[in-house]
């Protein structure tokens, strides 16, 4: 399943690139993004997940066409688990595929963003143990509506849906526990606002 949605991804970024043409002025960002991560199904409800922090050190965005890109995303979440550990369970991902763009005027566009996202894990204890996860698998619906304010410098507001489904691994002080494959996929909706350098 994993390689069958990294060929998707390399399929769809071969025809992103095969409809660059030399008319087209080339367009991309970079920037950074902050805003909170909102657990949603049973990672609220059964994991008694609350409301934390989102961060995206890395959103970028590359333009073949005027309609058609490529992004490439780097961040995590942290929440608090609401039990007598009081724990704080993390995750970081980097998210790879395709964009999409509908230009919405002069200065206003919203990008779509759909991606496969490579996972890592980390659970802290109140004691002071942790588990952490590695090789993990999900994925990254994003959007973004930017607004460009004149120059080099835009904002956006983003929103993404991050949806984990396993993780090859999982070790507490080294000792390795093998695959955690999760019968409800771990869900958050995320509502960042962000700063970008356009190019």
């Amino acid at each position: 399943m994993k390689n069958c949605k990294i060929s998707i991804l390399a399929m769809l970024t071969i025809v992103c690139m095969a409809h660059t043409s030399e008319g087209q002025t080339n367009k991309g960002y970079v920037g950074i993004s902050v805003g909170a991560a909102v657990p949603m199904g049973t990672f609220k409800d059964d994991g008694m997940a609350e409301t934390g922090l989102q961060l995206s050190l890395l959103n970028f965005g590359y333009r073949f066409t005027d309609n058609i890109g490529l992004t490439l995303n780097w961040g995590g979440s942290a929440y608090t688990i609401d039990t007598d550990l009081n724990d704080i369970t993390s995750f970081g991902y980097l998210g790879i595929g395709p964009m999409f763009t509908i230009p919405a005027g002069d200065v206003l566009s919203i990008d779509i963003k759909p991606q496969y996202a490579f996972v890592y894990g980390n659970d802290e204890f109140i004691d002071g143990s942790e588990i952490e996860y590695t090789g993990g698998s999900g994925i990254l619906f994003g959007t973004s509506l930017n607004f460009d304010l004149g120059g080099p410098i835009g904002i956006s507001f983003n929103t993404d849906i991050f949806s984990i489904s396993k993780f090859k691994e999982a070790s507490v002080a080294g000792v390795d526990f093998g695959e955690v494959d999760f019968e409800n996929n771990i869900n958050s909706f995320n509502i960042t606002i962000g700063v970008q350098f356009r190019f």
